[in-house]
């Protein structure tokens, strides 16, 4: 029987110090990620042969829809349910993401993100409209809208991104792509003056180096930099006709 050795790094609360713990696991055959923990849960006993609580961690599809299992495996920012134990190296270590606090374990608390969901307003804003059917999302046709619509907010492209971590403002790529896709939306463009206004303060677009880490973790390939790069223009453009709106 094979064994596949995980070397987990472990918090066991909020304000408790990490460790590493050490385990192994019988490997199926195209055995992921998930799948290994799934299995360490059913009998949580490490490499010392001791007892101990079972390692937590999100996850919810199981499908590469929700991305709520993003993790860092083997130092890289991946997503735990579609990522293959097969071919990497061991031990294989697993990390919580480390641009937000940890809960427990590989549960991280993604408030910071949420809050600037919140701030920019990222849904269509609707008035009138009765309950009981969603609004139809009009969009031109847009190759570079329809690639971003696909974004699962799982946050690898914040993990990779060097201007975003705690004690920074930067809202970071998936962000900015999702008011570019906004603003290409006939329902989500009435508030475009609100959150370029927003982008255009410190943390907002022009925090962005390009350095394109975003585009090349992203397990959907979504052109993150096209989309940052297009609503720089726009936040731009607003803030230029504005000061002509001023003068007059």
């Amino acid at each position: 029987m094979n064994l596949v050795r995980l070397k987990i790094k472990r918090q066991d609360s909020d304000v408790a110090a990490p460790y590493w713990e050490y385990f192994e696991v019988a490997a199926d055959p195209f055995m992921t990620v998930v799948s290994a923990l799934r299995a360490l849960r059913k009998r949580p006993v490490n490499m010392e042969g001791r007892a101990v609580a079972p390692v937590l961690w999100d996850c919810q599809c199981l499908e590469k829809k929700c991305g709520s299992c993003t993790m860092v495996v083997n130092k890289r920012v991946r997503l735990a349910c579609t990522t293959l134990l097969e071919g990497l190296t061991q031990p294989v270590t697993l990390e919580p993401l480390s641009k937000f606090p940890v809960i427990r374990d590989l549960v991280v608390d993604r408030k910071k993100d949420i809050d600037n969901q919140k701030r920019l307003h990222l849904w269509p804003a609707v008035d009138g409209f009765d309950a009981g059917y969603g609004a139809l999302q009009l969009y031109k046709k847009n190759n570079l809208a329809d690639a971003v619509v696909r974004c699962i907010d799982c946050g690898a492209c914040l993990e990779a991104c060097p201007q975003y971590h705690l004690s920074a403002d930067f809202v970071g790529a998936k962000i900015l792509a999702q008011v570019y896709r906004l603003h290409v939306c006939v329902n989500g463009r009435a508030e475009d003056g609100l959150r370029f206004n927003q982008l255009n303060n410190p943390g907002g677009v022009h925090d962005c180096d390009n350095i394109q880490n975003c585009v090349r973790v992203c397990p959907l390939d979504i052109p993150m930099a096209d989309a940052i790069a297009q609503i720089k223009r726009q936040v731009l453009w607003h803030t230029v006709k504005g000061f002509f709106m001023e003068d007059q």
